[in-house]
């Protein structure tokens, strides 16, 4: 990547490099979620399924910010958006999200 393109990525090279390594090792950067996006997820854990779209975009959006396991809210989101979700690890995300 030439050093022109990583100044529009604010910060230079190496910032973006750190951010890059940083996700694909799976570390959780210390961002939270909005209590909005929360209040979306949850209504949908506790059965409101037409809110299921709107869930999953919001899971999507924050996969790269918080990683598939960051939050309770992202760990259950993440066994509803598999195609091949354990279902039984579903319900255990389900039910500590709902403590």
């Amino acid at each position: 990547m030439s050093g022109q393109t990583a100044k529009h990525l604010g910060g230079g090279i190496n910032r973006f490099r750190a951010i890059w390594r940083g996700n694909n090792l799976g570390r959780v950067f210390p961002v939270n979620m909005l209590p909005e996006d929360q209040a979306v997820i949850r209504a949908f854990a506790h059965g409101d399924l037409s809110l299921c779209s709107a869930a999953i975009a919001i899971h999507r959006r924050y996969i790269h910010l918080l990683g598939v396991r960051g939050t309770p809210e992202m760990m259950f989101m993440a066994e509803v958006d598999n195609p091949v979700p354990d279902i039984r690890l579903r319900e255990l995300y389900r039910s500590a999200l709902l403590k």
